[in-house]
């Protein structure tokens, strides 16, 4: 397992902001643009960001304006099977994806249904060569501690990010309609 992204760099650390965490965020009754918001994401000291990918009609302003402010891109997923997962990285294509991270559904999916979702999930991911991160997550397969200790037992190489937040709320379960 490598330790840094490839490059000859040593390893570092990446701080991302969450885009969707500055959706109608602005000033003077209106929401900033992308590139307002990527000036002051790079101001604030962030070293990336982490999103879903733009539509292929933005993706050269996208890329243009990551390059401008040196910052990296995380990819944010839900994928349920291998299937969305390649589909998501082959729209992925060029674009600079420094890591994917995964929010598998779903709470009520446990043990070795689980674990063989999450096993062919990483083989995908690996199958690509793009770092992949299960995120530990209220109303997913991760959504509590002891689920996630078993996981990780039998899959020893799987990588996670950690949402201390949802653990405090282990087992939520919450109504879409």
């Amino acid at each position: 397992m490598r330790a840094n992204d490839g490059s000859g760099r040593a390893p570092r650390m990446e701080i991302h902001q969450a885009m969707w965490a500055l959706k109608c965020y602005g000033s003077e009754g209106r929401e900033w643009t992308l590139e307002e918001k990527l000036e002051r994401i790079a101001e604030a000291g962030f070293t990336g960001i982490f999103g879903s990918l733009p539509d292929q009609a933005e993706e050269k302003q996208w890329r243009r304006l990551l390059d401008r402010y040196g910052l990296s891109f995380g990819l944010e997923s839900f994928p349920g099977t291998s299937l969305e997962l390649s589909q998501l990285l082959d729209r992925a294509g060029d674009f600079p994806v420094l890591y994917v991270n995964a929010q598998v559904p779903d709470a009520y999916t446990t043990g070795q249904e689980a674990v063989a979702r999450l096993a062919s999930l990483m083989e995908t991911a690996d199958r690509y060569k793009v770092p992949f991160f299960m995120e530990t997550h209220r109303g997913q397969l991760t959504q509590d501690l002891l689920r996630t200790v078993e996981y990780v037992r039998e899959l020893a190489c799987m990588r996670l990010t950690i949402d201390f937040s949802h653990y405090v709320l282990a087992g939520e379960m919450y109504n879409f309609e």
